[in-house]
C-alpha cells in the first residue's frame, strides 16, 4: 500500500502538495497555580497557590510529578497571603540553642492519570521520623527501578517509592550549603547531580551513595545536569551559551574528559547567528539530547533544541514556542498558556510522543504532544524532495516487521534502533542507498514486548518512528 501511495504521488506534475511533518504542539495545562495565566480564567486553575514550577517527572505509571521553586502561597481577597502549609521548624543558633521558627513548605503534587491531584508535604519515614520539605525544589527526576528521585535545595536528594510516597534514601550531596542542581539518572540506575554554579559533578549509585564525580566544571550558572542512559555522556548546560559536554567510554567507572561545548551559537537562517544561554538538558526516548532556554525575552528567541549524537551532534529539532509579547500575557507579565518564556524542568513520557514542561513564569505544567501536523504548500513534485520515513507494518509486530522510507537522491543512510528507554539496540543499516522506495524489514526476535523505536539519518535529515512488539 505504501508503494502505490508513492507512485501515485510521483506521477503527478504540478499540483498543490500536502505536507505532513512531525512537530510539537501545545495540547493543555496539567497543573496550574496561577489565577490570571489562563485563557479559560479561575475555572482552569487546579491547584491555587502553585507558584514558579522548577520540577517536573513522568513516573512508570504515567503520574506527572510536579514541585516549585518556592513555598505554596494562596492570596486572599484584601491581598494578603494565606499559607496553609506554613509548619514549624527548629532552626540552631550560633551558640547551639535551639529556636522555633514558623515558615511555609515547598510540596510535591502528584497529577494521577485520573486528573486528581495528591499533596505530598512530610516524607514518613519507616522508622517514624518525619521530613517536612522546607526547601525550593531543584528538579525531579525518576529512577529505572520506578522510584522518583528529588531534588532540594542545599545539596538534600530523596528516593522515593511511587506508590506509598514513602522515602526510600535520603542523602546531602556536599555539605548544606551546596546549591543544588537539577539531577538525571542513567538507565542503569546512576544519579548525576551538579551545583547551582557548576564544580563537581557527583555520580551517585542507587542507594546515592557517591560513586564517581567529575571535579571542577565551570560553566557559569547551570541550574541542573543531562546524562545518556549509558551514562557516557554528561551534559552541563550553561548561561553563557549550549552545554559543556563531557565523555567516559566506561561510562561512570571510568574517567570523563572534556569533549567542548554543543549547541553554544547557531545560525537560524542566512544572516542571523544566535546564542542559546540554557539552563535545562535532558535526553529523549528517541535518543536526541535537548537543550532549553534559560529564559526567552523576546519575540524571535526559540525555547528549545534537540541535538543528534548520530550527526556530531547537529540540531535537527526545535520547540519553536516563541516568547509571549505584551498582548500574549496577563496584567502579570506570566505568559498564556500556549507559550513558553523559561523552562525548567521537562519530562517526556514513556512513549515519547508527549512532554511536559515546568514553566517557571507561568506558574504551570505545560504539555505538548509530537504528532503529525498537515499543510498545504505549492510545489513542483517530480521525485520526492526530503528524506520519507513511513510507519513500520505491520504495527504491533512479532517478531518481524518492515520500515519503508523514501530517498530523494543517493545517499548514506543510518537506520538505527532504540528501546523504550533511547538506548541504542542495533545499528541495521549503514550504508549508501541509491534514490527511490526502500523497505527494511526488522526482525526482533531477540527483544521483550514492549516500545521501540527507529531513527534514520540521512546526511543532516533525521526522521523517527515508534514501532510496538508485542509477543
Amino acid at each position: 500500500m505504501f508503494k502505490v501511495i508513492l507512485i501515485m504521488v510521483l506521477l503527478m506534475g504540478l499540483c498543490f502538495a500536502q505536507e505532513t511533518r512531525m512537530q510539537w504542539v501545545y495540547k493543555d495545562v496539567v497543573v496550574n497555580g496561577n489565577k490570571v495565566a489562563t485563557n479559560e480564567g479561575e475555572a482552569k486553575v487546579n491547584l491555587p497557590g502553585f507558584r514558579n514550577a522548577y520540577g517536573v517527572t513522568v513516573d512508570s505509571m504515567g503520574q506527572v510529578w510536579a514541585a516549585s521553586y518556592y513555598e505554596r502561597r494562596i492570596t486572599a481577597a484584601d491581598g494578603s497571603f494565606i499559607w496553609p502549609d506554613r509548619v514549624e521548624k527548629i532552626v540552631k543558633g550560633s551558640q547551639g540553642q535551639d529556636s522555633v521558627v514558623i515558615v511555609g513548605t515547598y510540596p510535591v503534587f502528584i497529577l494521577k492519570t485520573d486528573g486528581t491531584l495528591d499533596t505530598l508535604r512530610y516524607l514518613n519515614w519507616a522508622d517514624g521520623k518525619v521530613d517536612t520539605l522546607f526547601n525550593s525544589n531543584r528538579g525531579i527526576a525518576t529512577h529505572p527501578d520506578g522510584s522518583i528521585i528529588y531534588a532540594a535545595d542545599y545539596g538534600i536528594l530523596y528516593k522515593i517509592d511511587p506508590l506509598t510516597y514513602e522515602p526510600l534514601v535520603k542523602c546531602t550531596v556536599l555539605g548544606s550549603t551546596w546549591r543544588t542542581g537539577r539531577p538525571d539518572v542513567s538507565a542503569d540506575g546512576y544519579v548525576f547531580t551538579i551545583g547551582l554554579f557548576g564544580g563537581d559533578v557527583i555520580i551517585l549509585d542507587e542507594d546515592l551513595n557517591q560513586y564517581n564525580m567529575i571535579p571542577g566544571t565551570t560553566p557559569g550558572v547551570s541550574r541542573g545536569i543531562g546524562c545518556s542512559p549509558d551514562g557516557k555522556h554528561v551534559f552541563i548546560p550553561s548561561q553563557n551559551g549550549g552545554a559543556h559536554h563531557y565523555y567516559s567510554e566506561e561510562g561512570v567507572d571510568g574517567a570523563y574528559a572534556f569533549e567542548g561545548i554543543i549547541g553554544e551559537k547557531f545560525w537560524v537562517n542566512d544572516t542571523t547567528e544566535i546564542t542559546l544561554p540554557s539552563t535545562l538538558a535532558l535526553w529523549d526516548p528517541a535518543g536526541l539530547l535537548w537543550l532549553g532556554r534559560q529564559e526567552a525575552v523576546s519575540t524571535d528567541q526559540y525555547i528549545m533544541w534537540a541535538f543528534d549524537p548520530d550527526q556530531d551532534w547537529a540540531m535537527v529539532d526545535d520547540f519553536s514556542f516563541r516568547a509571549p509579547t505584551s498582548a500574549d500575557t496577563t496584567i502579570y507579565g506570566y505568559s498564556l498558556p500556549e507559550f513558553v518564556r523559561c523552562p525548567r524542568d521537562a519530562a517526556f513520557s514513556k512513549d515519547g510522543m508527549t512532554m511536559y514542561i515546568a514553566e517557571f513564569y507561568g506558574y504551570t505544567i505545560k504539555e505538548y504532544h509530537y504528532e503529525e501536523v498537515t499543510g498545504i504548500e505549492d510545489k513542483q513534485i517530480g521525485i520526492p524532495d526530503e528524506l520519507i520515513l513511513g510507519q513500520n507494518y505491520p504495527n504491533p509486530f512479532n517478531p518481524t516487521t518492515h520500515i519503508p522510507f523514501v530517498l530523494d537522491k543517493k545517499a548514506h543512510v543510518r537506520l538505527k534502533i532504540y528501546d523504550g528507554l533511547g538506548r541504542e539496540i542495533a545499528m541495521v543499516l549503514n550504508e549508501v542507498m541509491a534514490a527511490g522506495s526502500h523497505t527494511y524489514q526488522f526482525d526482533g526476535s531477540g527483544l521483550v514486548t514492549g516500545i521501540y523505536y527507529y531513527k534514520i539519518t540521512v546526511d543532516r535529515q533525521v526522521r523517527t518512528g515508534r514501532m510496538l512488539l508485542v509477543k
